[in-house]
């Protein structure tokens, strides 16, 4: 028997629509991976920002982030960042790798931010969620500083797995 998937299919505006089987933030915490403590915690704590900018390339960047209080504020973010970067080969390709070391991170002060890179999890280029690694990786460090710049967070510990960076 065929399983059925679910798809997210997002209104990017006017007539254009995007879809995509990644699945939503709600079914990845209800999995068996999570204990109920955990989904109460990222349910209050877990937010998932867009960011888009241009470098030469038109980029949407997923993040999911958890937010200290004083770092709540976009336009005087405070406080430690640990920055989370998944790696780029089967089988930790999004930002879900890191989730399990968020919460500790977050308990110990850090406002912890968790970047999918274009093709993986729900980021793009130039609206192409399944662009090749190839096509950007060459400005992978550029594409990190610009997405802290929009997160305005001004310096972060970088956590990595592979070859992220």
């Amino acid at each position: 028997m065929v399983q059925p998937h679910r798809y997210e299919i997002s209104h990017v505006g006017g007539e254009v629509f995007t879809a995509m089987d990644e699945p939503s933030d709600r079914c990845a915490l209800w999995g068996e991976l999570f204990k109920e403590k955990e989904r109460h915690f990222y349910r209050k704590e877990l937010s998932t920002e867009t960011v888009c900018f241009s470098i030469k390339d038109t980029f949407q960047i997923n993040i999911r982030c958890l937010w200290q209080p004083q770092a709540k504020q976009l336009k005087t973010r405070q406080g430690p960042f640990a920055m989370l970067l998944h790696g780029l080969e089967p089988p930790l390709t999004s930002s879900w790798t890191w989730v399990k070391l968020g919460r500790p991170l977050f308990m110990k002060g850090f406002s912890v931010v968790m970047i999918d890179f274009p093709g993986f999890g729900r980021s793009k280029m130039n609206m192409d969620s399944a662009v090749g690694l190839d096509v950007w990786s060459f400005q992978d460090w550029h594409l990190i500083c610009q997405t802290l710049d929009e997160l305005k967070v001004h310096s972060a510990h970088t956590i990595a797995c592979g070859h992220a960076c």
